[in-house]
């Protein structure tokens, strides 16, 4: 995902301290800042981001969390602070794997791999 100053944002599974990490890039000048590394607030984030209006990131992680089920978080890249907004307990479905897209209505939807009613997975909305 770029911003409107071309600088990529993206995530990395692993790395920081091993459960991975959100950062920018500026391919101009070739710089690279970690705007955040998952540590107790989420593990493995393999998904693509999306911004809002305002400019923060939407994004989740397959696991972590406290049951380790996955997140969905938000965080704001010129302040580097992570909220999270979801931790998924397996009845709500768990290790979410796609991105997340926005609706017209500004809600957030989703999928998730496992978990739900049968463990087959789950389609989420999240209302910011």
């Amino acid at each position: 995902m770029f911003d409107a100053e071309g600088n990529l944002y993206g995530t990395a599974a692993s790395g920081g301290v091993g459960h991975g990490t959100v950062f920018e890039l500026n391919p101009v000048t070739m710089v690279l800042k970690v705007l955040h590394t998952f540590t107790s607030d989420g593990s493995t984030p393999t998904s693509g981001l999306v911004f809002d209006a305002e400019g923060n990131l939407y994004g989740t992680t397959e696991l972590g969390g406290v049951d380790g089920r996955g997140t969905v978080f938000k965080l704001n890249p010129t302040t580097k602070v992570l909220t999270p907004l979801h931790v998924f307990t397996g009845a709500d479905g768990a290790l979410p794997h796609a991105g997340l897209v926005f609706g017209p209505t500004g809600a957030l939807y989703c999928t998730t791999y496992v978990g739900g009613a049968h463990n087959a997975g789950t389609i989420f909305q999240l209302v910011p």
